[in-house]
């Protein structure tokens, strides 16, 4: 679980929004971004200009009635709505549109961190189990 909430995310960047699920990265241009959304039972989601959904797993299960009784998660969704009206209204235009690329993202980082922690563990158990 742990390594699931570290490599998840949503980032707004100049040219593109990014979702980092926990094995695949989707980087969608502002020029084929329809939309930030967030349903019931689908949770928070992008929609492209032709009508494809991408899913965020940093949001996955929460929908409109968790948002409603937690203000961080409804200032957070409308930061990264804001952040994608701005950065969008500066790409308009662009023909043709940049494709929308899902891309393998393996977190190495992370996992070398929780292997490390693991082999830690594993170590001080022998050593105890030892003495």
């Amino acid at each position: 679980m742990w390594l699931y909430t570290v490599t998840t995310a949503v980032r707004v960047r100049a040219d593109c929004l990014v979702l980092d699920n926990w094995l695949v990265r989707h980087v969608i241009p502002w020029e084929r971004f329809a939309g930030l959304f967030v349903e019931d039972g689908v949770g928070m989601f992008a929609r492209l200009d032709d009508g494809t959904e991408v899913k965020s797993g940093a949001y996955t299960r929460i929908g409109p009635l968790e948002f409603r009784g937690y203000a961080h998660m409804r200032e957070t969704l409308g930061r990264i709505r804001a952040d994608c009206r701005q950065a969008r209204s500066r790409h308009a235009g662009v023909s043709p549109p940049p494709r929308y690329r899902p891309m393998l993202h393996v977190p190495w980082l992370p996992l070398l961190a929780m292997l490390a922690v693991f082999e830690a563990f594993s170590w001080i158990a022998f050593a105890v189990d030892v003495l």
